[in-house]
């Protein structure tokens, strides 16, 4: 049975990330019966969604019930890094296992990552087990269970590693394509409204936008002139306007102040363009708004 469940809505940007997990958990197994290499989702707040096998590694785990802090922080500088490239990367974690993280980009915007790892190389591969047994005796009173422990962590060379990152690659583009992993798309203006806003004041451009969504600059001209059937920088003018005819309205601010705080550093320029949209100066504008109100009262 097919389900669909909306996995998260983050209210710092609005968004809602969509899964079908049954699909997906096929997928993940799947690949894992392929690559003996454990696959996870996780979201851009660095949550863990999916993940197949479910349980960590002994040796993860054991790990983790002392160092957690450590191992997220990892986790956490690994997607950074994944979102300000905007492509695959391959790192070692504190402990010193393999791990490769893939973003799964959508109309060119990370809207998720799987990871997978927790693997050792097979090129020296007992100086790696030697130094994580060294290392980690102290995890266990007896040092036999951190060797049998990892003993049976995953090693990979390059050339499976390659595989397993094509094989992902592979799988992200049929979870997109199958919307089985996607980001609602109408929700796009009203997360780039909320940021607009709440950045009025300040010199807003394409490339502070881009990053701050993880897009890239075509992605966001055609995203915005789809919806408003202007460019990005225009459709700005016309939320500092909005705002500004709301502020207008509302009275108790000077106009000289209204446009600082909507923007506008040159003065006369904003009257002149307020004009231009309005077809009235400000002064004009706000009379004509509050006798408005004041009637309806």
């Amino acid at each position: 049975m097919i389900w669909w469940k909306e996995v998260i809505e983050l209210d710092k940007k609005n968004e809602t990330l969509r899964i079908d997990f049954n699909k997906l958990l096929d997928i993940l197994k799947a690949v894992y019966t392929l690559t003996d290499i454990k696959i996870s989702l996780y979201d851009t707040e660095n949550r863990m969604l999916l993940s197949y096998p479910k349980e960590q590694s002994c040796f993860c785990r054991m790990v983790r019930e002392y160092e957690l802090e450590q191992c997220l922080r990892n986790d956490a500088d690994g997607f950074a890094w994944c979102k300000k490239q905007g492509r695959l990367i391959s790192y070692c974690c504190h402990a010193g296992l393999k791990e490769v993280i893939v973003p799964v980009m959508q109309n060119q915007t990370v809207v998720a990552y799987i990871m997978f790892g927790q693997m050792l190389m097979e090129r020296d591969l007992e100086r790696q087990k030697d130094r994580l047994i060294r290392n980690y005796s102290w995890l266990a009173k007896e040092e036999q269970i951190i060797k049998d422990a990892v003993d049976r962590l995953t090693a990979c060379g390059e050339e499976k590693i390659r595989a397993a990152t094509m094989l992902v690659e592979i799988c992200i583009s049929y979870l997109l394509s199958q919307r089985i992993v996607f980001l609602e798309e109408k929700r796009f203006m009203e997360r780039l409204d909320t940021f607009i806003d709440n950045h009025l004041e300040e010199e807003l451009n394409p490339d502070m936008i881009c990053s701050y969504f993880g897009m890239h600059r075509t992605s966001l001209y055609q995203a915005v002139r789809q919806v408003t059937g202007c460019g990005i920088m225009a459709y700005i003018r016309k939320r500092r306007l909005d705002e500004a005819k709301r502020l207008l309205k509302e009275g108790g601010m000077t106009v000289t102040r209204i446009a600082g705080q909507v923007g506008f550093r040159d003065y006369n320029y904003f009257l002149r363009v307020f004009k231009q949209e309005t077809g009235v100066s400000c002064r004009d504008y706000r009379k004509r708004e509050q006798s408005s109100c004041t009637k309806l009262q």
